[in-house]
């Protein structure tokens, strides 16, 4: 039973002009349909059918809860990828998953950000605002809008009570709307990564808050978006820098890797695709950025 359902998952995305019919295309299919399983193994489902219907234990608040519930899923990383691939080829599911992500924010207060299997201490940024986000401008059904606005404003505006909780919301908050940016010496790590981070979720809340005729708070959202891109660049290096808190940059290597970027450097981080217009003006046009990126793919 298990091996048909998979099959019929599996069989929802194919494969048009694979090639030749030979061992090498064989394995090619093999790699993609593999690649596309472990594509679909997360977020896990912590809901079950019962006779009083789909209900699920959640582990932000210890009760059982009707509805789905899910768990192991880190945003940072799977809000490029795993959730556009949901949205194009398995959006009933993604509705059912994204019910199941509003109600752990109903039971802990919080949309999860590294949820194994609640709230977690790792990565920056609140990447499920983007994956909400991106669900509503794409109408995607199967989850309350008004909820996920809900829980979309609150990361927008609000911090922890507790002032050394990372695990919810945008810690560091208070920096960023003060300044524009989080600066490298006010004792928050990763501060260029949560700055553009931050103004990424920005930037898709401000989408969402377009599409549900939130008009003010999507110009608001997206002017502190822009701001926080802006704030970042060097001018100097042609690359987002390590900004301190009164405003002057301070010089490192772009290849060093960590400190102030998360699990990467300037060079990986220095190209943000969610505003693309702003990011073109601070290179001084098409032809400028192209050559940046050029330098990128040749720099060792």
């Amino acid at each position: 039973a298990a091996r048909m359902q998979w099959r019929d998952e599996l069989s929802k995305v194919e494969v048009l002009d694979a090639g030749p019919s030979t061992m090498a295309t064989m394995r090619r299919l093999e790699i993609f349909y593999t690649c596309l399983y472990r594509a679909l193994l997360f977020p896990r489902r912590l809901d079950e059918n019962t006779p009083d219907g789909l209900r699920h234990w959640s582990p932000y608040d210890g009760k059982v809860h009707d509805g789905p519930g899910v768990t192991d899923n880190g945003f940072w990383d799977t809000f490029r990828t795993v959730y556009p691939l949901l949205s194009l080829a398995y959006p009933k599911q993604l509705g059912e998953i994204l019910a199941g992500w509003l109600n752990a924010y109903q039971a802990g207060g919080w949309l999860p950000k590294w949820a194994s299997p609640g709230y977690r201490d790792s990565m920056v940024g609140t990447f499920a605002d983007v994956v909400l986000s991106d669900a509503i401008i794409k109408n995607i059904s199967g989850f309350d809008y008004m909820l996920a606005w809900e829980a979309l404003e609150k990361d927008a505006y609000k911090s922890s009570s507790d002032p050394k909780d990372t695990s919810r919301g945008k810690f560091g908050l208070s920096h960023y709307i003060e300044k524009g940016y989080i600066p490298i010496d006010v004792k928050i790590n990763e501060a260029c990564s949560r700055t553009l981070d931050f103004a990424f979720a920005d930037a898709a809340t401000a989408a969402a808050a377009r599409r549900l005729g939130r008009i003010e708070q999507a110009e608001e959202l997206m002017k502190r978006s822009e701001r926080g891109l802006k704030s970042m660049y060097d001018r100097k290096t042609g690359l987002m820098g390590h900004r301190k808190a009164s405003g002057a940059f301070q010089e490192e290597p772009p290849e060093r890797w960590g400190d102030c970027f998360t699990e990467g450097s300037a060079w990986h981080h220095s190209f943000p695709p969610f505003n693309l217009p702003a990011l073109i003006d601070l290179h001084d046009g098409e032809e400028s950025l192209r050559g940046k990126l050029k330098e990128l793919f040749s720099t060792p």
